[in-house]
């Protein structure tokens, strides 16, 4: 239990976007990743995302935010020697999702693209494409959108939710297909192509009578397969399972 290492506070002049929030951490975790034979964590924070040594805390890079909301919440992406940080939320200043590539302990920003924006939803990425959750609960109308990690080119979008105005769409992946959860409790599976939106199949979680009166059953949590099982939990604390063995 005793302390090994800690971060820097933020500064007075820092706040965050609602001052019940965190100036220093936000809500993005920690993502723990090997480069170098070390074990290297990543970390949102006022200042940027940071890479650390876990085992002492060593400072190795940082990216500076160019436009910090007070309120990042997206895990970064990690593939060889590419992070990938999607924003939160569109905004003409805002610099957009984007691809950097770290050389030795100096990132460097490969691409930037204002075609994807997802606002509390991690995305995923299979065989060379980013796929997530356009918008979000505070923002825009949400989709699902799939964008190349080449060069940060929107592929496809869809809008999954048949509500008038969807806010949320969370997801996961597991053997090329993803499994797709709208707030207003649709569940869909669908193949990840990049070629186009490609549906297997949908259920819905809550019923049509009772969305009207209890909106705390919004699922902003991302689904969860395990042992042919689907897990979704919603906004009130409920938790459903799907079986998806057969």
């Amino acid at each position: 239990g005793a302390l090994v290492w800690d971060s820097e506070p933020p500064p007075a002049n820092r706040k965050a976007y609602d001052p019940t929030d965190s100036t220093g951490t936000d809500y993005a975790t920690p993502l723990i990743y090997k480069q170098g034979g070390k074990r290297q964590a990543l970390i949102a924070s006022w200042k940027g995302v940071s890479s650390v040594e876990v085992e002492t805390g060593k400072l190795l890079w940082v990216y500076e935010w160019e436009l910090y909301s007070g309120r990042h919440i997206t895990d970064p992406v990690v593939t060889g020697k590419r992070i990938y940080l999607a924003d939160n939320f569109k905004d003409p200043a805002a610099p957009g999702s984007l691809l950097l590539h770290v050389n030795g302990n100096k990132p460097e920003i490969l691409w930037k693209s204002q075609d994807l924006y997802t606002e509390i939803s991690n995305a995923v990425l299979v065989d060379g494409f980013i796929y997530g959750g356009q918008g979000g609960p505070y923002r825009d109308g949400a989709s699902l959108r799939c964008i190349d990690i080449e060069n940060g080119k929107l592929m496809w979008e869809k809008e999954i939710s048949e509500a008038i105005m969807p806010r949320c769409v969370t997801l996961m992946a597991a053997d090329g297909k993803l499994i797709i959860l709208t707030d207003d409790g649709v569940l869909a599976i669908a193949e990840a192509s990049a070629e186009a939106y490609s549906e297997i199949s949908r259920c819905t979680l809550i019923p049509e009578a009772t969305k009207t009166f209890l909106r705390f059953l919004r699922f902003w949590t991302p689904p969860v397969l395990c042992n042919g099982r689907i897990y979704c939990r919603n906004y009130n604390g409920e938790l459903l399972c799907i079986d998806v063995s057969s």
